[in-house]
This record gives structure tokens, sequence and C-alpha cells, in this order.
């Protein structure tokens, strides 16, 4: 009995214990992955501590100067051998922590722990570097809209896709990372910080013209600066910081119009779609040219897929998904993600935000000389997809399926939420990427040129993407770039690699890649049904490799 009660005691104290996530320490703008480039922790800055009975359940945010160390009975420390010092806490809940890293916070590896109640957590590592900014977004993930205000003379709006910023406009940026102050818990004083900060619209460089904290928080800073005037035009316009000449921040996006008008894409007609809301359906007809690398040997296969999603969406102005809101044509977006994620199917933001909708029983594609089913696989977001074809000899798989230049017909008999529905879509030939031999082996800090030939005739963006995972630190990171097919070539600046993981060493596959593909996203296929508002369908053909990030 003795030992039972023993037992019951040391199971309360384990319940009670704080406990920090794995990884669960991030910039509280960018959330940038610990082992990434920019997912190091700001000496003054703000973080975000997620983990478990980390502070009171209905929560408590610090309302007044000077903060303290202890905030409703949560403290937390950062420790570097036999240096510690006290982070300042400004919000505490059981789930997550907010805190300031005190300025002099050592640099270097340190371990951080929670005490709450006179209860320690476990110690989480954690790098603190001097500077490490993170733009603020409006969905609170570290991706999409950014929190940037125009300056009007009717006074500052929050930049949108209907509040747009023109070239030559002043602008606040905010976020967190500058680097650290002279006092961090009392009210801060406005001043510019000494630290090299670069801002980048568009791939434009922009005029700065204050770089500090802001005046109404603590860990907090503000960047102004002034749209440059040959910044594109688009709703998606990526937005970044480099500060120190290296640390590049995460990708935020804000909305340019010359005339300060309503923004448009004219290159991509999905993201009107996808703001405006509503009920609609997209099916993306893919046909792939893939080489990869196992065991040091290149193995060449095609495959041929086809998706389908049905989905309602609450849109508005700053709705972001980023399978659909793309940058401007001969620009960058990237993103930077906790996590391992080598087939994009799970990237945060991409399920639906109101529901899936259900399309009834597999929806079938009928080609020039088969037909296939494409069954519902996942549960958020929910597709109706299939592999249709691949050269691979996989038993019951069809070598191919995709004719160039052949109609190809989705077919639905509809389901619960929506109707029957057929579309046509014609396929095409991938474009040559002439010189691939150079990307088999990226600097990320130099970026690199892609070339191609023989766009397909209806495409009206060439679009390369990158994308890679490090196990070992349980990252992913990637980018997008549209260039104009016309133009026959482009060059991926180092801005847009810079949080890209390097390809760890001794895999036996090669989990990096590069995708060189077309689409005509500005007038795609439609389709109507009951119970949608618009149905949009595209046929998309690219040229994939393997790739090590160095």
């Amino acid at each position: 009995m003795r030992a039972f009660w023993v037992l019951l005691w040391f199971s309360s104290l384990g319940i009670a214990q704080p406990y920090i996530n794995y990884r669960g320490i991030v910039n509280v703008a960018s959330y940038m992955a610990p082992g990434l480039p920019a997912g190091s922790l700001p000496q003054g800055g703000m973080i975000a501590i997620f983990g478990s009975k980390l502070g009171p359940a209905a929560g408590a945010q610090a309302t007044s100067f000077p903060l303290g160390t202890t905030l409703s009975g949560v403290s937390v420390t950062v420790t570097q051998q036999s240096t510690t010092v006290n982070a300042l806490p400004v919000y505490v809940g059981a789930g997550q922590i907010n805190a300031i890293v005190p300025s002099n916070a050592p640099l270097g590896r340190v371990s951080v722990r929670v005490t709450y109640n006179g209860v320690a957590s476990n110690s989480s590592p954690a790098n603190v570097v001097a500077s490490s900014f993170g733009i603020i977004t409006v969905n609170g993930a570290g991706f999409g809209p950014g929190i940037i205000q125009n300056f009007a003379t009717a006074g500052l709006t929050v930049n949108s896709t209907q509040a747009t910023a023109q070239p030559g406009q002043a602008e606040i940026l905010w976020g967190t990372g500058l680097g650290p102050v002279a006092q961090d818990n009392v009210s801060p004083t406005v001043a510019n910080l000494p630290v090299k900060v670069e801002v980048f619209v568009g791939g434009q460089a922009a005029s700065v013209f204050y770089s500090g904290r802001s005046s109404c928080c603590s860990g907090i800073d503000q960047i102004n600066f002034y749209v440059p005037p040959a910044a594109p035009a688009g709703c998606y316009v990526p937005v970044v910081v480099r500060v120190g000449g290296s640390v590049v921040s995460n990708t935020a996006t804000m909305a340019i119009d010359p005339n300060g008008a309503p923004c448009t894409d004219a290159a991509n007609s999905l993201s009107a779609t996808f703001r405006a809301g509503g009920r609609f359906g997209a099916a993306l007809l893919r046909h792939e040219d893939d080489q990869m690398t196992v065991n040091g040997a290149t193995q060449s296969f095609s495959i041929d897929r086809a998706a389908l999603s049905l989905r309602q969406e609450t849109g508005g102005v700053w709705a972001f998904n980023p399978y659909v809101s793309f940058p401007p044509l001969g620009t960058c977006t990237a993103y930077g993600i906790a996590g391992v994620f080598p087939t994009l199917s799970d990237l945060p933001g991409i399920a639906a935000t109101v529901k899936d909708l259900n399309g009834g029983a597999s929806p079938s594609l009928t080609g020039p000389s088969a037909t296939a089913s494409l069954a519902q696989v996942g549960t958020s977001p929910a597709l109706y997809a299939g592999l249709l074809a691949t050269s691979q000899n996989l038993t019951g798989i069809p070598l191919s399926f995709f004719v160039n230049g052949a109609s190809n017909t989705l077919s639905g008999t509809g389901g619960a939420d929506v109707g029957a529905f057929k579309a046509n879509i014609t396929a095409n030939a991938a474009p040559v990427w002439t010189n691939s031999t150079n990307a088999a082996t990226v600097a990320r800090a130099s970026g690199f040129t892609v070339a191609w030939s023989n766009a397909p005739a209806g495409a009206n963006v060439i679009s390369i993407i990158g994308f890679n995972v490090d196990p070992a630190n349980n990252v992913s990171g990637g980018f997008q770039c549209l260039a104009n097919p016309s133009a026959g070539s482009f060059t991926v600046p180092a801005l847009a690699l810079a949080n890209v993981p390097a390809t760890p060493a001794g895999l036996a596959v090669v989990r990096g890649w590069i995708s060189v593909g077309a689409a005509q996203l500005a007038s795609p296929v439609t389709f109507t049904a009951t119970g949608l508002d618009k149905g949009i369908a595209i046929f998309g053909s690219s040229s994939q490799q393997t790739v090590v990030f160095q």
C-alpha cells in the first residue's frame, strides 16, 4: 500500500510539471523553426514558448511598465553554463508563453526553462543571436499578408488587397528581432538600432528611414520604408527583411497597385476566386518528368497525376493560401516550416477555411485511351486524387495517360454538397529545362539561374519551385518563383534560398528537389455544378530533379 501512495505522489508531480515542446521555442512573429538559418532567438526580441501546463489556464497579459520577471506565477530563465538571466513574460497561458529575450542574454547555445508556481519545466535548448528579424503577419503564423501600414493623408491603414500601396509610398512594417536595447522592461526609446537593416519588396531594395523599437511595446520593432519605384504590382508581392547583411526573415506579402486601386493578379486568376470566398472546385492535372538520386545513382521516370479539391472559403482582403496566392511574375515567395513535408501536401494554410465539400463517389478522368477514378484522400485538406500513370512499371498502373494536345474529361456524379460536373482539359508537354545539370548542386548563398525552351503555347507562367527537408532537425523549407515564359531564363535569388535547409550528408535518398513547370493560370478551364459558385481546372507540366542544397 505504501508503494502505491509513493507512486501516486510521483505521478501527481509529473502531471503538474510544466513541459516545453520539442523545438517549441520560436520567434513570435516569424515562427521560423529552430534549425533553419532564421530560427535563432534574438536578444531583446519577443519569442513564443509552446508546451503544456506552462501557466494559468485562463491566460494572463502584462498590462503596464515596468515589466517584471514573473507574471501570474510564471518565470522564464535563459542559461548558458554558469550564467542565468531572466526573460520578461508578457503573456502566459497553459499552452503558450510570449516573453522577451533579455538584451543581455548570452549569445550562442543556451537552455530555456519555465517555472510555474514553483515547479520547473524541462530544459529546452535554443540558440541566441544578436539580431534575427521576424515579420508579423495577419494570420499570426509567419506567412501571407504582413502587418504593414500604408502612410496616407487620411491616416494609417493596414495594407490589404483593397487598401493597396503605391510605388514611392511610405510604409510601416511590424515585427521583432532587430537587436538588444539598454532596458527591456520599460517603455521603449524611439531610436534607430545599430544593425544594418535591408527591406526587399518584390526583390527590389527599399529605402529604409527608421528601424528600431516601436514606442508602444517592449520587444516589438517597426521598420519604416518607401515602396521601391520599380516594385511590381500584385496582390501578394513578397516582402523580406535582411539584418546584419546575412540573416533573412520570413517572407510576408503586401498588395501594390500603381494607382492605389484594389489589386489584381493579371497572371493568376485563381487568387481572385479564392479571395471572393464561397464554394468552389479546383482541379489540377499534371505531367511530371522526374529525376531522383538513390545511393548515388540517377533514376529517371515520368508521372501523370490528377487532384480535385471541392471547398468552401471565407475569402476576404487578407485571405491567403500557398497553393493559389502566388507572387507576381519575376518574383519569389519562400517558406520555412517546422516538420518534414516532402510532398507539400500538409503545408500550413492550405486546408479549407470553412469546410471541404462532398462531391460524391470518386470522380473519373477519361483520357484518349483510358479512364481512371480519383479516390478521396486526406481529412483536411480533403482531395480527390489519383496516380494515373508512371513509367516505373508499377503493377496495375499504366505507363502513360496524358497525350500532348489531347483532351481529358473530368466528371463527377455529385454528392451531398456538390452536384454533377464535367470539365474538358487539354494536356500539353513540359517545357525543356535546358540547364538542369547546373542545378544538381545549389549554393544557397549565391542563387542560381534556370533556363528553358519549348514552353507550351497556352502557358502564361513558368513556375520554379524548390524544396528541401532536414529530418534530423525536423525542418522543411522552400520557395516558388513565377517567370514569364518568353523570358527563357530566370535567376532565383539568394533571398529566396536563405531559409531552405541544407542537404544533410549521408542520405541514401536525396530529398531536396527543384521543379520547372508551365501552367495556364490566367484563363483556366471553368466548369459548373449545383452547390459551386465556380469551378476551375488547370493542366500543368513540369521537369523535376533532386538537388543538393549547400
